[in-house]
């Protein structure tokens, strides 16, 4: 059996969240919490995770009935960076993701715009573009234009001041195939990018100034974790996945019908035929587990529930302590979303039963009105409907950052 008691849980870049629905304590004021007043009410505040809010005023209705809104851009010193920025949506509102310092305004003017709300370049010369930049790159397709019977957009990618950034990849794409949206593009892991190529219609990877490095023969693929990646390759019994190190060599032969987690302290999760999750380690071994839930590892740890419903936080030598929690929801920090739920279980270790903890075992103290969402760099959203929508971002000791406020005039 691989699981040990008495794991001490200490880890350098780990926090460990156990979540509980009621409280003791509140969130709090401190002398850095600032105060955003509004005219209207916060109908939206999206977190971009490089310390800008795109804040959405709704001002109500205009004499016609319509519902008027304006959209600014804040800070977390509660400074507003930009007010009435022109980015009224033309159909849903595309998010803005201010990535290495600017963003792509998708919505009213197609244009890269940086976080005082200034216009970096005019993309009026294209007809669609990815949603964000990724490493300083993003996908961009022309104005559509016509030849013989068909319409094609010529598709680039683009760098944070517009401009094409790896010439030797350009294609001529069918207006059809990207009229749903441009794909995301990936993430530089470890010296290469992984991309898509329109005429193969399959994945290859670039290194960092666009040369081609391992050809584009993959019908789906990942970035590059601890030195390798997930693809899926032809086999004579269909497509199945497998991984291939950074010179496009086969290092797992590809055996798993579904698809693979990249690695993470030496461990894979696979998915078994049953669609129960076992690991898999670097040499391409199974562990002899069957798992219900199988968390990616993270800072040297996972949580598991077996097929038995015993629930386990485990380290990357699989030595753990076994847990109780309701609902499943014991869960790692870096969840987007935390599920605040009740739990009666016994102390894990020397854990409180109630709280969110980090490696110090410092609790977290939230709000007793219901769920509250994780932003990116460490801080926490909650909306209290009860004190006139007031809501703003946190962080993990309960201080409270922002408060957006509906003005008393």
């Amino acid at each position: 059996m691989f699981i040990l008691a008495g794991l001490s849980l200490h880890a350098q870049d780990n926090r460990i969240y156990y979540e509980e629905l009621k409280a003791p304590n509140k969130l709090h004021f401190s002398a850095n919490t600032h105060i955003v007043e509004i005219s209207g009410k916060v109908e939206m505040a999206q977190y971009s995770g490089s310390g800008v809010f795109v804040l959405k005023e709704n001002m109500g209705s205009d004499q016609w009935g319509q519902r008027t809104y304006k959209w600014h851009f804040v800070d977390t010193t509660g400074t507003y960076l930009a007010r009435n920025v022109d980015m009224e949506p033309i159909g849903p509102f595309r998010p803005l993701y201010f990535d290495e310092g600017v963003t792509i305004n998708n919505n009213r003017t197609l244009c890269i715009m940086d976080k005082y709300g200034k216009v970096v370049s005019d993309l009026k010369n294209y007809a669609f573009v990815g949603n964000r930049f990724v490493d300083g790159a993003v996908l961009a397709a022309g104005e559509r234009y016509q030849e013989g019977n068909s319409q094609y957009h010529k598709v680039n990618f683009i760098g944070r001041n517009g401009k094409v950034i790896y010439p030797n990849l350009s294609w001529k794409v069918d207006h059809w195939d990207i009229m749903s949206g441009l794909p995301e593009v990936f993430p530089i892991s470890e010296g290469l990018r992984c991309y898509y190529d329109f005429t193969s219609k399959k994945y290859g990877y670039i290194d960092e100034a666009g040369k081609v490095v391992i050809a584009p023969k993959y019908s789906a693929a990942h970035g590059f974790s601890e030195g390798l990646a997930a693809v899926k390759m032809e086999t004579e019994d269909g497509d199945k996945w497998g991984f291939i190190d950074k010179t496009g060599k086969v290092v797992i032969n590809p055996k798993f019908r579904f698809e693979p987690r990249d690695f993470h302290d030496g461990w894979s999760v696979v998915t078994k035929n049953s669609g129960n999750k076992t690991l898999l380690d670097m040499e391409g071994n199974t562990v002899n587990m069957d798992c219900k839930i199988l968390n990616d590892f993270l800072g040297g740890f996972t949580y598991l529930e077996t097929s038995e419903q015993k629930q386990f936080i485990v380290n990357k030598e699989l030595k753990g302590v076994e847990v109780w929690a309701s609902r499943n929801r014991i869960s790692l920090y870096g969840m987007d979303v935390v599920h605040p739920v009740r739990d009666y279980s016994k102390q894990i270790l020397c854990w409180d039963p109630q709280g969110v903890y980090d490696e110090k075992y410092f609790p977290l103290v939230y709000p007793d009105y219901g769920q509250f969402s994780y932003l990116g760099d460490g801080l926490f959203w909650y909306n209290n409907q009860a004190a006139g929508g007031e809501s703003g971002p946190f962080r993990p000791n309960g201080e409270r950052v922002l408060v957006f406020r509906q003005s008393e005039f």
